[in-house]
């Protein structure tokens, strides 16, 4: 009977530390678990970071070129606005034109 109590009480010591183990083990893998979901937590603040600045500098790089067009057609208007008027293109303000057609007749009357 001794014997058998001798077995029983070395069982439940071996159990008792299997149970400490599975314990402590458990505690590793929920610490590891806590780590784990800060990482991911902090990889996702990151990635929304990256995003954001992502998009910042996208439409920074927009301006550039949205204000290049800008000047542009107000470099364009300038100059239309300060070209002299002029009036349209007629035969009497080109007297080389009367002088050919003096000519003309001028060759038909020889």
């Amino acid at each position: 009977m001794t014997a058998f109590k001798t077995d029983c009480d070395a069982k439940e010591k071996e159990i008792a530390l299997e149970r400490q183990s599975w314990s402590e083990r458990r505690k590793v893998l929920q610490q590891e678990q806590e780590r784990l979901l800060d990482g991911q937590s902090l990889l996702n603040q990151r990635e929304e970071y990256v995003a954001s600045k992502s998009q910042e500098l996208n439409q920074l790089e927009r301006i550039p070129k949205l204000s290049i067009r800008s000047l542009n057609l107000r470099r364009a208007c300038l100059s239309l606005s300060m070209r002299p008027k002029v009036a349209p293109f007629t035969p009497e303000m080109n007297p080389g034109a009367n002088f050919m057609s003096n000519r003309s007749t001028i060759s038909t009357e020889r």
